[in-house]
């Protein structure tokens, strides 16, 4: 996760974080939220981005 948001060109003001685990990410405020999928659409909308991405990546491991 820490090099996507150094990746980014724009900082972010706030990062939502699905889960309760996350490392300090120096400047940046954030915020955990436990189940945040079912409860921020932004949330849910990164999830799936991020399995859809995944399971391409597999399937070109595979092919």
């Amino acid at each position: 996760m820490h090099h996507a948001i150094d990746s980014l060109k724009i900082r972010p003001e706030h990062l939502l974080i699905d889960g309760n685990r996350v490392k300090q990410y120096a400047g940046v405020p954030h915020t955990t939220v436990i189940k945040g999928d079912g409860i921020y659409l932004s949330i849910a909308a990164a999830s799936i981005l991020a399995k859809t991405y995944r399971d391409d990546y597999m399937n070109q491991l595979h092919a």
